[in-house]
């Protein structure tokens, strides 16, 4: 059984991705260098790098990519349809993956 999804909620979708980029860029420029202030790390050198630091990390995020509504609208439209290829193995083989990452 399937329900279905409107495509009425693209533009929030789009917002909501938005929102998530500009909070882990502020939440990354706002991180001190090694957990601890500049001032405490060593002054103008930690500085100088916790700014390289934050030009690579910027750059990084410019360079992800937008959410392509169009693909996403395609997977919804066969969700719908009741016709999305689910391969159960792979979804446990990715949740076994996580699981190890959350022991560490």
């Amino acid at each position: 059984m399937t329900n279905s999804i409107n495509g009425g909620n693209q533009g929030v979708d789009r917002a909501l991705a938005e929102s998530l980029r500009s909070r882990q860029s502020n939440e990354i420029a706002n991180q001190p260098a090694g957990g601890r202030p500049a001032e405490e790390a060593g002054g103008e050198s930690a500085r100088a790098s916790t700014s390289e630091r934050l030009q690579a990390v910027s750059a990084a995020i410019e360079q992800a990519p937008d959410v392509d509504m169009e693909r996403v609208e395609a997977i919804r439209q066969s969700i719908a349809e009741g016709n999305y290829p689910i391969d159960a193995d792979r979804i446990a083989s990715k949740f076994i993956e996580l699981e190890g990452l959350l022991e560490r």
